[in-house]
């Protein structure tokens, strides 16, 4: 084990990792052995002796054989000498022993010990041979630093001369003068190289170039053009382009004489500093020769530049004091910009005094009606969108108000409002916005729309009124003013609420039969005022007031359009007969009966009177308008919606003379009247009354079987209507009826009074 220990040692075994390797593990192996022969029998211990040191004889031998011949390991060759001598001598004396050879033993222990004494001269020979490699090895190492520490000295020397030819260059004030001063200082550095020549090619701005000698004889570079673009060492000479920052002013190129020395790193690096700052100094000169040149122009420039800002300026200033609209611009903080137009201060009231401290949310959102929420939503999402990126811009800008209206002392102005944003390295810098007054074109919109929708009304009325008749739209004229003018009179005196509520409802049915819906609907909201319970009757008088204005405006506006189409006076009335009559109520409520789902069967007419006395006709027209509307509601209609009654509606109008009287019968086919269900609204209502006066308490004002009103019937009025106008031209009126069958009303009215006994003959 102690030999390989030796070896490691001596033959510097690290150096050579896979037998390192090798050798820990044979050392780890043979102190196993050692260990284990403290434990085992003597024979035993001495067989493995034996046999490790053979194994480490054979090892250690075989390995300085390969380090000396594979290797050449000085040291290997050494061993493995010392150790063959001494590996013979042993074998000698193992064949002495074994009587193999005839040697004695006094000669085989001189041998062993002249073996033992050749393998420590050798092997200290060896040692030896190491120390003096190491020591050489130093020297070498030494003789690098020192060289190294010349080449800095060089380097720092060289540098020194960089920089004092630097300065000298940058001294000068033209180019030659440079040119010799890095000539100069390029021969007195490298004159023990030898220099042969010195060449600039100097580039001209036209791109022609032109040879200058700077040292040594001009014949060498006379035939001679080089072109670099970078700093090249060859043969007897080096190029190094005249460039700085893209100017390139030429090639210097350094001749070397045949006979010089090599050219060192520190030469090199020599030259191309000293070529670098000539390239310095000759920008600086070019600069310097063209500064003046460059100032001139430049300020022309400026000047022309400022010219047409004054002349930019003085537009924008004369745009600003005379564009009808407001510009001017917000920063981050909201704060109004000192330029702005002078027309802003017209648009917003406000004096420029007060301008230099007003911020947008006071300029825009004071004496307007918009919330505070929408106040807030505005004025962050402006801050958001200021000195942020484009994407914000986009996200709030449509949170910005777009049109205000300014509520001032004695007007009021619609202002329009555009944003636009004043960019600044991609991000938001300033709001530009764009105040226009559209307060005279927002007030033509609504004269033009007032216009058309009066245009809307005029064709609407027309095309009702062209499909009616003459005589027809007279009398229902002259009974709507008459209506119009009686429940003025009382709105203005003292106020009848039965007597208003009977002439609406009657004005109701005919604007119904003429089929102006607007009317009746102007109409049916004043009645719903009157069968209020929540006021008295004054109240209702004067809540009635406003709502009637608009009836009346309406009936008005139908009686323009038909005195423009017809030019007749209300006054004008001519013939009647009840056969126009019912056609025109039939065709007014056919759309409501087909929206019913029922269908017309028949209407029977026979007026027998020849001449109806045209002062009575109107109070006719709504006595019939109010039975008729009641036959088809209460026989038909609502029957058919509460109790499943399908039956087709069939009516007969009859009219003609007997005796003293004019008989007029209206008789339809339908439902019927339910007296049970008459005499239990009767008791609700406080009435006692027998089954026999069951059907006349159906003539009360107020009473009504219907649940709900309608625009037609459900008031309780109609009935009530009927028999007081019947009552007033001196009649009377009986109602029959059958529940399932029908109903029948019979009117008896004074001949005297219903006909025009001028012009009549009476079948």
């Amino acid at each position: 084990m102690s030999i390989y220990l030796f070896q490691y040692h001596f033959l510097g075994i690290k150096k050579y990792r896979k037998i390192t390797n090798f050798y820990y593990f044979l050392i780890a192996l043979n102190l196993s052995f050692f260990v284990m022969a403290f434990n085992t029998e003597l024979s035993i211990a001495q067989r493995v002796g034996f046999f490790t040191g053979f194994h480490c004889g054979f090892v250690s031998f075989s390995v300085a054989v390969y380090l000396a011949v594979v290797k050449k390991n000085r040291q290997a060759i050494f061993f493995a000498i010392a150790w063959t001598g001494f590996l013979l001598i042993i074998a000698l004396g193992g064949a002495s022993s074994l009587a193999a050879l005839d040697i004695s033993p006094t000669d085989t222990a001189k041998a062993s010990q002249f073996a033992s004494a050749m393998e420590a001269i050798l092997l200290s020979l060896g040692l030896a041979d190491r120390i003096n490699m190491m020591k050489k090895a130093q020297l070498e190492q030494s003789q690098k630093i020192i060289s190294g520490l010349e080449k800095i000295g060089t380097l720092k020397q060289r540098l020194e001369a960089v920089l004092i030819s630097t300065k000298s260059m940058t001294e000068t004030k033209d180019s030659e003068s440079a040119l010799a001063a890095a000539s100069q200082s390029i021969q007195a550095e490298l004159r023990s190289i030898g220099i042969k020549s010195i060449v600039f090619e100097e580039l001209a701005k036209d791109g022609s170039s032109h040879i200058k000698t700077l040292a040594g004889d001009p014949a060498i570079a006379s035939n001679v053009s080089v072109q670099a673009k970078t700093f090249t060492a060859e043969e007897h000479r080096v190029i190094a382009p005249i460039n700085w920052k893209g100017h390139n002013f030429g090639t210097m190129t350094v001749y070397f004489t045949p006979e010089s020395q090599d050219v060192q790193d520190e030469d090199l690096f020599f030259l191309e500093n000293t070529t670098q700052s000539l390239a310095l100094a000759l920008q600086n000169i070019y600069y310097q020769d063209n500064l003046k040149h460059l100032v001139d122009e430049r300020t022309a420039e400026l000047k022309t530049a400022l010219v047409q800002v004054e002349d930019r300026q003085r537009k924008v200033d004369d745009i600003l004091q005379n564009i009808e609209q407001g510009i001017f611009t917000i920063d981050a903080e909201t704060n109004i910009g000192d330029e702005y137009s002078t027309h802003l201060l017209d648009i917003f009231k406000v004096n420029s005094t007060d301008m230099k401290t007003m911020q947008f949310e006071d300029l825009i959102f004071r004496q307007t009606r918009i919330t505070g929420d929408q106040k807030s939503l505005a004025m962050e999402s402006i801050r958001a969108a200021i000195g942020n990126e484009d994407l914000y811009w986009d996200v709030n800008s449509h949170h910005f108000p777009d049109k205000v209206v300014k509520v001032f002392e004695r007007d009021k102005r619609h202002i329009e409002l555009e944003y636009k944003p004043l960019c600044k390295d991609d991000h938001v810098d300033q709001i530009m916005v764009v105040a226009k007054d559209i307060t005279d074109k927002i007030k033509l919109e609504e004269k033009l729309q007032e216009e058309e929708e009066k245009k809307q009304e005029f064709l609407n009325i027309l095309s009702r009124l062209v499909s009616l008749d003459k005589h027809s739209l007279n009398g229902f004229f002259v009974e709507g003013e008459k209506i119009i003018v009686l429940v003025n009179d009382n709105l203005s005196g003292t106020f009848n609420e039965s007597t208003v509520f009977r002439a609406l409802h009657t004005l109701k049915g005919l604007s119904r039969a003429m089929k102006f819906s607007q009317l009746a609907e102007a109409i049916h909201i004043c009645e719903g005022e009157l069968v209020s319970s929540e006021h008295s009757s004054q109240e209702k008088a004067s809540y009635l007031r406003p709502k009637f204005k608009a009836v009346e405006d309406t009936f008005h506006s139908f009686f323009q359009v038909y005195n423009q189409v017809f030019g007749t006076e209300m006054d004008d009335l001519s013939s009647w007969n009840l056969m126009q009559f019912v056609a025109e109520m039939v065709h007014d409520r056919i759309e409501s009966i087909r929206a019913a789902g029922t269908t017309l069967e028949d209407i029977a007419v026979r007026d027998q009177v020849v001449h109806w006395n045209m002062e009575i006709v109107s109070e006719l027209r709504h006595i019939l308008i109010h039975l008729i509307n009641n036959s088809i509601d209460h026989g038909y209609l609502l029957p058919r919606e509460k109790n499943g009654f399908t039956r087709a509606i069939k009516m007969s109008l009859v009219a003609y003379c007997k005796g003293d009287d004019i008989i007029i019968t209206l008789e339809d086919h339908g439902f019927g009247i339910d007296e049970e269900k008459v005499l239990q609204k009767a008791k609700e209502r406080g009435l006692t009354i027998g089954k026999e006066d069951a059907l006349n308490v159906i003539f009360d004002d107020g009473f009504s079987t219907s649940e709900k009103a309608t625009m037609t019937s459900g008031r309780g009025v109609g009935l009530s209507a009927v028999k007081e106008k019947v009552d007033g031209l001196g009649g009377h009126i009986d109602v029959e009826s059958t529940l399932g069958r029908g109903t029948k009303f019979l009117i008896r009215i004074p001949k005297a009074l219903a006909v025009d006994l001028d012009n009549s003959l009476v079948s």
